[in-house]
């Protein structure tokens, strides 16, 4: 569940310059429509091939860190740790055969034609090849793995909360079908 959060937190980051220039409207969008051409200069200002074709080894990072944290003071046998590290092997190929750019470019020139103007995309342009631009585009993973960690602390932090309100609700449902068992018997 973390994996997949993580990614949509990547993917959401990558996306997020683009919704930090303020959501297009319709009437826009309609009026003159994002060229290919100008969408493609957009991702290559906001080194979009570079982010997904980064994704997998960022996946595999994670997935391993995550796993050490699973298994924490837990000794792994020889045996297991093969099959860990053959299942992080299998998962890291899993993504890499997912996000190929040639998959990947032709996604996001679809969302990013339907969801912005040709002026829209322009003045993207625009903002990214200025020094400012650049900085979110080359900060934005570190900002996102910062907000990702903070998420983590804060689930973390809200595990017990939820644990204990399920066992609440599963002692409150044993205690009605008791009652109920008892009412049927009597």
């Amino acid at each position: 569940m973390r994996v997949l959060i993580a990614l949509f937190s990547m993917l959401l980051a990558f996306s997020a310059p683009a919704f930090a220039q303020g959501a297009a409207t319709k009437d826009a969008v309609a009026a003159a429509p994002a060229r290919d051409a100008s969408i493609r200069q957009l991702l290559e200002i906001m080194h979009a091939r570079k982010l997904v074709d980064g994704l997998p080894q960022q996946m595999n990072a994670m997935m391993s860190g995550m796993l050490q944290k699973m298994l924490q003071g837990q000794a792994v046998s020889p045996t297991q740790q093969h099959a860990i590290d053959e299942m992080v092997s299998k998962m890291t190929a899993l993504m890499r055969e997912e996000f190929k750019w040639d998959q990947m470019e032709l996604l996001y020139l679809k969302i990013y034609r339907e969801s912005f103007s040709e002026a829209e995309i322009q003045s993207m342009i625009a903002f990214y090849s200025t020094p400012a631009g650049q900085a979110v585009v080359n900060k934005l993973p570190l900002v996102t793995q910062n907000v990702m960690t903070a998420m983590q602390e804060r689930v973390a932090a809200m595990m017990p909360k939820i644990q204990q309100m399920a066992a609440d609700m599963a002692q409150q449902i044993k205690q009605e079908n008791t009652t109920a068992a008892n009412g049927k018997g009597g």
